[in-house]
């Protein structure tokens, strides 16, 4: 499959889920993982598919491997955190956290972040300082 035909699926692939057309666009999905195993934005796409078929186990395992493809993909951080989150494991969101803000310092202050383009790398990393401090504060509370 070229790039920017993979890419033209990709959007279609978008497209089917802000439909809600999850089963569809999760078949597309498996498609392009097929044919380009090694896409971060692909894989994503299929985190929050799992996600949103209630496959939280197959989404974390896959926001991981967005991660281990792109370590920079912001996203992918504030996702495994909310799934962690979800899943009660408030020490694997702190290290989400934590992962996410390290791999995020290089990054431009007034760039915007892919998926949340209202929002700046500089933001971001706030947001990430912020979910550290407060699973930070309610670790201490917890061990008391």
């Amino acid at each position: 499959m070229a790039q920017a035909e993979s890419v033209i699926s990709l959007a279609k692939a978008w497209a089917l889920a802000n439909r809600g057309e999850v089963a569809a666009a999760t078949e597309m999905c498996d498609t392009l993982i097929r044919h380009q195993p090694l896409d971060a934005d692909v894989r994503y796409l299929y985190a929050v598919l799992l996600l949103a078929s209630g496959l939280t186990d197959k989404a974390r395992e896959t926001l991981r491997h967005v991660l281990y493809l792109d370590p920079q993909f912001a996203v992918a951080y504030a996702m495994l955190m909310d799934v962690e989150m979800c899943a009660h494991d408030a020490d694997a969101a702190l290290k989400a956290c934590k992962q996410g803000l390290k791999a995020l310092s290089t990054q431009p202050d007034n760039q915007p972040v892919p998926y949340f383009k209202a929002t700046t790398f500089q933001e971001f990393r706030l947001h990430l300082q912020q979910q550290i401090d407060s699973l930070s504060q309610e670790r201490h509370m917890h061990d008391r």
